[in-house]
């Protein structure tokens, strides 16, 4: 769980990876599938239509979003609409950049997502709660979630396709599994215990700082090598995973940009998040007919959570199947204007 894990004053920026040094290749930008693979290499990080030619990467073009934590106010509230001005300022006093490159990425952004830190009352009063966020990206459709410890039974609740669809459960049975299987995923933070855990696993470290050639390099060559197709990310501060460091020999004090990228061979955790693709996982955890089509049909196969719907199946039938209540009203009216005309 996350619990105390986040100690220190923490900001996010979190990006999307586009390719760049692409010679006489159409770059593409659709929805990436991270199952699929291009040389080798995952299609999340490189989306030429020819790899070979990309000689690297630049993670630092399109923030998606920041996320900010300190160590007295460890609570968020999504604020989905910032000005530009209050963005840039937040962004000046957490992040350590310099105006020129706050402003560069700023101006490149197209939106943000931010969680605000509540007041201490709020916070005070919030003790007991426990809330992840996340936002993955499906058949360009986005899919976020929150779980809240703070009342009697822990409650997961689930957004698709910009909240057209929202799921909420209370099943423990539910809850746990979800929290299992997303347990090393985007927004998550990692405590001493996970840390040591995945620090054995072959984690390839990644920081998105101007000074990231070299470690894109190196992230690039280990999966070149272990010929993984699937990615998991986290995010994580250095000084919350010192340990981590030493995978590509690098001191925290030689890092400008405070947030590390981790990522993985999806075949070291068998069963975790995206273990066949994303729409694999969304069956998992969607469960009615609205969030199928928001995902496609395969959505709504093996629902886990069990819509209020069906309980008023019955009640609904005539409305599901018109035509065949329309037939048997005129079949029922013609049988009584017969058996009328016989008398």
């Amino acid at each position: 769980m996350v619990d105390n894990s986040a100690k220190t004053p923490f900001l996010a920026v979190f990006y999307t990876p586009t390719c760049i040094g692409c010679e006489n290749v159409e770059e593409t930008y659709e929805s990436l599938d991270i199952t699929k693979k291009k040389n080798g290499l995952p299609s999340m990080l490189i989306n030429c239509r020819n790899v070979t030619i990309c000689k690297s990467l630049e993670l630092e073009t399109i923030p998606i979003g920041f996320l900010i934590d300190t160590p007295k106010r460890r609570y968020w509230k999504k604020i989905l609409k910032l000005d530009h001005d209050t963005i840039t300022q937040t962004v000046l006093q957490y992040s350590r950049l310099n105006i020129h490159r706050s402003s560069q990425i700023l101006n490149n952004s197209k939106e943000f997502t931010s969680y605000h830190l509540v007041s201490q009352s709020e916070s005070d009063s919030l003790l007991k709660t426990v809330r992840r966020a996340a936002k993955y990206s499906a058949k360009n459709n986005e899919f976020s979630y929150e779980i809240n410890n703070s009342i009697e039974k822990s409650t997961l609740t689930a957004y698709v396709g910009n909240g057209i669809c929202n799921i909420s459960t209370s099943d423990n049975s539910i809850v746990n599994q979800f929290i299992k299987r997303t347990q090393f995923s985007p927004f998550h933070f990692y405590n001493d215990e996970e840390i040591n855990e995945v620090s054995t696993k072959g984690i390839v470290l990644i920081y998105l700082a101007d000074s990231n050639r070299y470690f894109v390099d190196e992230f690039v060559y280990k999966l070149q090598k272990e010929n993984c197709d699937k990615l998991i990310f986290g995010f994580s501060t250095p000084k919350l995973s010192p340990n981590l460091l030493m995978l590509s020999n690098v001191k925290s004090s030689e890092v400008p940009f405070m947030i590390s990228l981790f990522g993985q061979c999806m075949k070291i955790y068998k069963g975790r998040f995206f273990e066949k693709d994303a729409n694999d996982f969304i069956n998992s955890v969607f469960l009615n007919s609205d969030c199928g089509k928001t995902f496609g049909e395969r959505a709504a196969i093996k629902p886990l959570i069990h819509s209020e719907s069906v309980k008023t199946e019955s009640s609904n039938s005539l409305a599901r199947y018109p035509f065949e209540a329309i037939l048997f009203v005129l079949l029922t009216l013609i049988y009584i204007g017969f058996q009328k005309y016989r008398i």
